[in-house]
């Protein structure tokens, strides 16, 4: 029995076909994990698979500027009321990603602009770094190569995983 917890983020899944192959690569990466009794298994942070899937749009104009060029970064002053999913929503229009993957993305790069690192409490008036697509890939990279030792003590949430391509 697997008592480790594997979260799916799919970036733009298109077809049933592809769930069931990232699932079926998830489930048998994990099993094999498991069976091998890996020092990767001592990790308490989920697995996370991402896939993001290359996109052919004749409608780049309804995209924002995250989705038509992965270097771009912005920023954004919190007005009162303001939620992170609507700034998510406004900026991040049809890049792909997933909004739970985003969210954590924008807390990590932010640290100051949310009461206590909660999504749903921004502080107004503060002034959001928007990430690029490529920035939040970094970000995914650094956490997987971080070792065991440099993420005790921290959450879960702290740490966003990616294996794919």
């Amino acid at each position: 029995m697997l008592s480790r917890s594997i979260f799916f983020l799919c970036l733009s899944v298109s077809s049933a076909l592809t769930v069931a192959l990232t699932t079926a690569l998830a489930l048998s990466l994990t099993l094999i994990l498991s069976l091998s009794g890996s020092p990767a298994m001592a990790n308490p942070f989920p697995l996370v698979v991402l896939e993001n899937e290359q996109r052919q749009s004749t409608t780049k104009s309804s995209e924002s500027s995250f989705a038509q060029d992965p270097d771009h970064v912005a920023r954004h002053k919190v007005k009162k009321g303001e939620s992170l999913h609507k700034i998510m929503a406004k900026y991040y229009r049809g890049a792909g990603l997933d909004k739970k993957f985003l969210q954590l993305a924008i807390i990590k790069a932010n640290r100051g602009a949310f009461v206590r690192n909660n999504p749903n409490f921004l502080y107004a008036g503060r002034v959001l770094r928007l990430p690029s697509i490529n920035q939040i890939k970094g970000m995914v990279m650094q956490s997987g190569a971080s070792g065991d030792a440099q993420n005790s003590g921290r959450s879960a949430t702290d740490h966003i995983y990616f294996m794919g391509y």
